[in-house]
């Protein structure tokens, strides 16, 4: 029951001593988001199961969380249905974890690979932003911060999380003499992304003397100017910062950028993530041809 870490360029072995061990073992390098979502999945999972040691968990023990989350009203254990997407996202936290410890040792048999996982859906239908819309957003007066925050996650397609993490330090000059950007993204997984020089030009009033966070916001504060800015222009209350995410994309996309520029500068993992917004705004339908 053991895992490897490298330290000073050599394997030191380390064993898991319990399943809360082996839960630290497994969410280690991972950013403090990641962690928290992984652990919120996990701790359903075990509550499912009475806290049950992983080595014993059954194949039926498996299933029967699976159909659970699938249709909570008929086993009478939650309170709402739960998207595909969301039951999607909590069975691959848990079979990562049996994963790694299968990997580690710690387990003799893993029975996740058994359980089927729904295919995903998106969720982009009626959360598109026009690219005027998104525009108009960040033009609103809420403050020189918070109008330059807004402004980034549109011009970058960044993550609200990924822009609050920003540091000067993560601002160079690219070999083309462009300035871009080096993004934290999900498993730690970093992009860079050129930023225009106007941008750029309106950062540098927020630059203290020394280097440190470029917009000092946390999550909470950053919705919270979202929200301002949605009110003052008098678009859809449902908009949250992601949704300017979502806009970046559809806006580079009908300005003819390529997918997979686009796909790179998200930071999706595979093109088919990206083609969700090809997907979404249709330009043409065989219902035009029929003559109604």
């Amino acid at each position: 029951m053991s895992g490897m870490e490298i330290e000073a360029g050599k394997i030191v072995m380390i064993r898991a001593t319990s399943d809360d061990h082996l839960i630290e073992l497994w969410l280690s390098g991972l950013s403090d988001n990641s962690q928290d979502a992984y652990r919120r999945d996990v701790l359903q999972f075990r509550t499912a199961t009475n806290f049950k040691p992983l080595p014993t968990i059954t194949l039926e023990d498996a299933h029967g969380y699976a159909v659970q989350l699938s249709d909570p009203y008929g086993s009478g254990k939650a309170v709402r249905q739960l998207s595909q997407n969301t039951v999607r996202r909590k069975l691959n936290s848990v079979k990562s974890l049996f994963t790694f410890a299968a990997k580690v040792g710690y387990l003799k048999v893993n029975v996740m690979p058994m359980i089927r996982i729904p295919k995903g859906q998106t969720k982009l239908t009626g959360r598109l932003l026009k690219p005027e819309d998104c525009k108009l957003l960040i033009t609103q007066d809420i403050g020189t911060k918070p109008r330059l925050f807004l402004t980034f996650l549109f011009a970058t397609g960044a993550r609200v999380s990924e822009a609050c993490g920003l540091t000067w330090e993560d601002f160079s000059v690219a070999p083309n003499g462009k300035r871009q950007v080096r993004i934290q993204g999900k498993g730690d997984k970093q992009r860079s992304v050129l930023i225009p020089e106007s941008l750029w030009a309106e950062l540098q009033t927020l630059q203290p003397i020394s280097g440190g966070s470029v917009f000092g916001v946390k999550r909470r504060q950053a919705h919270t100017w979202v929200k301002e800015a949605v009110k003052k222009a008098g678009l859809n209350p449902k908009i949250s910062a992601h949704w300017l995410r979502h806009g970046h994309a559809i806006a580079a996309l009908q300005g003819g950028a390529p997918l997979q520029l686009v796909r790179d500068n998200l930071g999706h993992a595979n093109l088919s993530t990206t083609n969700w917004y090809v997907e979404s705004m249709p330009e043409d339908s065989s219902s035009f041809y029929l003559g109604l």
